[in-house]
Parts: C-alpha cells; structure tokens; sequence
C-alpha cells in the first residue's frame, strides 16, 4: 500500500498526508511517550522525544521496509529474521540512550 501511496501522491497529497499521519506519525507519537516514561525513570537520555523516537522507529523498519519497497512482498523476512533485526535494532538504539548504572558500592 505504501508504494501505491507514494505512487499517487502528487495527485492524491491527503491520501499521503493520511497515511502518515496514521502510520508513522502515530507510532512514533506512542514510542515517545513510552521514551518520556523511560527517561522520566532515569533509564535512557535525549533531548527531544519526538527524535528519539523517530531514530528508533528507523532503525527497526528501515531494512525491512525497504527491501519490501524495492523487491515486494517476497522480500519480507521470515519471523527470526524479523525476531534478529529487531534486537540488533533495540541495542543499537539503547547504546545511544541508555543511562550507565550508577555504582552504589561506592
């Protein structure tokens, strides 16, 4: 749907507007918020939610989205593929954010 959207866009400008405000817009709004929580615990650091959270939505769907965009629905990655990107994505993602243990013992 994605590349019918693109496809269409320049005829259909709010049929692409929707789809953002929809699709990444959206998710990115609810990954922030979770971020904000996570950075209101002292577990992660950033300035600015909205691109934190944006960094992180890229680093999970950019591969995948991409080889789908480019090769189509026969490029999508089998589960443990999916299951592998994803973690890779989410220590990539923490080793920018995460806040070091504080050492207790002194």
């Amino acid at each position: 749907m994605r590349r019918l959207v693109i496809g269409e866009s320049s005829r259909f400008p709010d049929l692409g507007r929707a789809l953002r405000e929809a699709g990444p817009e959206r998710a990115v709004a609810r990954i922030g918020r979770i971020l904000e929580d996570l950075r209101d615990a002292g577990l992660v650091a950033f300035d600015d939610a909205v691109e934190a959270a944006t960094v992180f939505n890229w680093l999970v769907m950019g591969r995948p989205l991409n080889e789908v965009m480019l090769l189509g629905d026969d490029a999508i990655p089998d589960a443990s593929s999916q299951r592998r990107h994803a973690e890779l994505s989410v220590r990539v993602f923490l080793a920018s954010v995460a806040v070091p243990p504080t050492d207790a013992g002194g």
